[in-house]
């Protein structure tokens, strides 16, 4: 008789790959913004996209609250990269700069940064439609 090993489901661990996974998803989005200075919206769809594959591959349970969790997730990616991640790299590329870039860029900031949340509602679907199916 063959013995059934069933995996251990750790949602630790699961939390862990899920924010390695987002940020993974983010650098393609990050990358287009910072190195070509164009947003792409939809580029923040790989976002939760990359947040569920984390969660997934390092083993973490389908529970009630992982909808939550990778949209929460997803929300505090695209604001820190957006509110801190960018700023801080045109900081130490363009020091000269910096104090324009608050005074003029917050308007398109705030802008990127809607049209970022909202194109990643496209990832979001996506990975919803995908726990959804178990």
């Amino acid at each position: 008789m063959e013995e059934v090993v069933e995996e251990k489901k750790n949602n630790g661990v699961g939390f862990i790959g899920a924010v390695l996974g987002g940020i993974i998803g983010a650098l393609p989005w990050m990358g287009f913004y910072l190195f070509l200075n164009m947003i792409s919206g939809l580029l923040a769809a790989l976002i939760p996209i990359g947040a569920l594959a984390g969660y997934r591959l390092l083993k973490g349970q389908y529970t009630r609250g992982l909808k939550k969790t990778i949209i929460i997730l997803s929300f505090l990616i695209v604001s820190l990269v957006t509110f801190l991640v960018i700023p801080v790299y045109y900081s130490i590329t363009l020091p000269i700069r910096l104090a324009t870039f608050y005074q003029e860029s917050w308007l398109e900031l705030l802008y990127n940064w809607f049209m970022s949340i909202l194109t990643s509602i496209i990832g979001l679907a996506l990975s919803i439609a995908s726990i959804n199916k178990g």
